[in-house]
């Protein structure tokens, strides 16, 4: 019985960290002026869940700059998985930012973890490249960067 309880509770642990991610994020190019384009990024966050502010980071792809950003302010919650008290993004976050192009692949990188209120899913990256042709940036699916 012992074993049961073990390998059901490493099961109910293993899928929890497994759930799909209810995160959803998208960028938007603002505008481009010289060698530089204005984006937003966005993340939409679902009600009940929270995306940590230390684990939220963006970045740009190498050989570009992100000249200016504007994050919203996150709150304090108490983590639901921890009791402890920290900082989080509870509603969707949209951050506008500046991306001066340089030589290759112009994009930005986001990363983030969340939770609902019983579970914490696995940390997410998402890159999202500057195709200037179309005046747009797209997401890079992770087989497509591996090809390159």
């Amino acid at each position: 019985m012992k074993a049961f309880c073990v390998a059901y509770l490493v099961l109910a642990l293993a899928g929890s960290a497994l759930a799909a991610s209810p995160f959803v994020a998208r960028v938007a190019g603002t505008g481009g002026a010289g060698d530089g384009v204005g984006f937003t990024l966005t993340v939409a966050v679902p009600k009940g869940n929270h995306l940590y502010e230390s684990s939220f980071k963006v970045e740009a792809l190498p050989g570009a700059t992100i000249t200016s950003i504007d994050k919203p302010a996150a709150t304090q919650a108490p983590d639901p998985q921890t009791g402890e008290t920290v900082r989080v993004f509870a509603e969707d976050v949209r951050i506008a930012g500046r991306l001066l192009l340089g030589a290759g692949k112009n994009g930005i990188v986001v990363s983030y973890q969340g939770c609902d209120e019983t579970q914490c899913f696995m940390p997410e990256t998402h890159t999202f490249r500057w195709d200037a042709a179309a005046k747009e940036f797209g997401e890079v699916q992770e087989d497509a960067e591996a090809d390159e």
